[in-house]
């Protein structure tokens, strides 16, 4: 219906109502069409000072059971994690350990997160399930 933000939430553009894509919005594209740094994280950008050490994830078997721990430096205190990326069957604690039966083969590009009180850390790995 007109004016309602449109069916399930979305604006008449089909992004969610609160975005309407404008410049500077978190998730909004930048004027190029791409997101960029400041565009997709504002200020948040320079907050960035955890260390991912974990440079890469062994290699994983379909069906098989996989578990990996992910490392990082930069503070004290409690660590949370999060996993983008993931083939079906893993999932990844908020205490950086990725595990489970991978359910599809291929190369996977798994972007990692880590947030403490005061900063972040991301690192982008690659996982291959053969």
């Amino acid at each position: 219906m007109p004016g309602d933000g449109g069916l399930g939430g979305l604006g008449d553009d089909c992004q969610p109502a609160e975005a309407n894509g404008k410049k500077g919005d978190v998730g909004a594209p930048g004027t190029d069409g791409t997101a960029s740094g400041n565009d997709l994280f504002g200020s948040a950008v320079l907050a960035a000072k955890y260390t991912v050490l974990t440079k890469s994830l062994t290699a994983g078997t379909t069906g098989k059971a996989y578990k990996a721990t992910l490392t990082e430096k930069g503070g004290s205190g409690k660590a949370s994690w999060a996993a983008y990326g993931l083939p079906p069957g893993l999932t990844a604690s908020t205490a950086g350990v990725i595990s489970g039966k991978p359910q599809l083969t291929g190369t996977f590009t798994v972007i990692v997160t880590v947030s403490r009180a005061g900063g972040w850390g991301y690192a982008m790995l690659k996982l291959k399930i053969t």
